[in-house]
């Protein structure tokens, strides 16, 4: 008779939506449970040339203590080259990025943080190689890396 209604989609969505992040921060690779310095695994998808997210919310030290905080992330892959941006509300104290990954035969990767070449050492996960690059320090906001086998 029409007295009684309940909305079918509603609960769904949650459990739904619960999944949709947990494959985001998957991909993005955020490792922040130890704030003292943050962590990023990017594992973008085979066939994917991009990842970007905007105002992602982190947690991590700055300036000594540890604060929530919005993340813009943007990695582009060209060939053998790998550009990541970084850009956050606050400045990052202590991170690292892993980029890649690398074909397998590579000997040797450029790696340049805000311009400046710095040292980086690939090394060999599953069948493929990586980089680790360092960034963060008590001024920069904004961080762009790149990493280009040789």
């Amino acid at each position: 008779d029409g007295s009684v209604w309940r909305r079918w989609g509603d609960l769904g969505n949650l459990y739904q939506l619960g999944e949709v992040v947990y494959t985001i921060q998957v991909i993005l690779g955020i490792d922040d449970i130890r704030a003292e310095q943050l962590i990023l695994m990017l594992r973008m998808p085979l066939g994917w040339n991009t990842i970007e997210v905007t105002k992602w919310p982190i947690r991590t030290f700055s300036k000594g203590s540890s604060q929530l905080f919005d993340l813009s992330m943007n990695e582009k892959k060209d060939g053998n080259e790998y550009t990541v941006a970084l850009q956050s509300d606050k400045v990052v104290d202590k991170g690292k990025i892993r980029i890649g990954p690398f074909n397998i035969s590579i000997i040797s990767v450029n790696i340049t943080r805000n311009g400046e070449q710095i040292d980086g050492k690939l090394f060999v996960s599953g069948d493929c190689k990586w980089v680790w690059v360092d960034f963060g320090d008590a001024q920069t906001k904004k961080f762009e890396i790149s990493a280009k086998a040789l």
